[in-house]
């Protein structure tokens, strides 16, 4: 897993160590503190059920985080997607790497589906208007987020997309960045401005509704 993301961001995994601890009666799935996770008890599994399922998809979320909210960490908690959306991309890159692309694309098709059904959507992914931090860690940041870097990787192309994250992640090292520092990075790379998808998929609410018939 390790290898796989140290090939696909460019970047080399930039502590000295990583360990996994589980801990009992654990608030979350998992916390990506830097070179040390900790993971719910419940990734335990036994003989019995460990052919059955497994946590590959949350240690492969929390390993991104080394690269995506520990080298490079959000300013303040409106740009969160910076981190989880990231960290939720390449959670399902790497499920395509392991199992094959059809593994990807359904990964990415429940990721659709969590944003398409929810009701009321009338948040921005980046916004000032939340009351409490926890706010925004929803759909927003994770899912949402995870197809916004899909449709700029398939925009770019795969070989500048993994060029602008490597400069991003290189540039804005054990520092903080907002989205602009993203985008900033995208469109010097790519020589294209970049305003009106951010300005449409990430500092406005909702998504397209289309009708479509055949």
């Amino acid at each position: 897993m390790m290898e796989f993301f140290e090939k696909e961001i460019g970047v080399l995994y930039p502590w000295a160590k990583y360990d996994q601890v589980c801990v009992e009666d654990f608030t979350a799935g998992g916390m990506e503190n830097t070179s040390l996770t900790i993971l719910t008890d419940r990734t335990l599994f036994s003989d019995a059920s460990e052919n059955l399922r497994d946590s590959t998809g949350l240690v492969a979320h929390e390993l991104a985080h080394q690269w995506f909210g520990d080298l490079v960490t959000c300013k303040d908690w409106s740009h969160l997607w910076l981190n989880e959306g990231f960290a939720t991309y390449y959670d399902a890159l790497y499920a395509g790497h392991k199992n094959g692309r059809d593994a990807f694309l359904y990964q990415m098709r429940g990721n659709a589906n969590a944003v398409l059904n929810q009701p009321n959507d009338t948040n921005a992914i980046v916004r000032r208007d939340f009351n409490s931090p926890m706010d925004q860690f929803g759909f927003h940041a994770y899912p949402k987020g995870s197809w916004i870097l899909h449709m700029l990787r398939s925009q770019l192309g795969e070989d500048l997309y993994r060029q602008i994250v490597k400069t991003y992640l290189e540039r804005h090292a054990f520092g903080n960045v907002a989205t602009d520092d993203f985008n900033k990075v995208i469109e010097e790379l790519s020589g294209r401005s970049f305003d009106q998808f951010f300005n449409q998929y990430v500092y406005h609410a909702h998504h397209p509704e289309l009708n479509i018939s055949y």
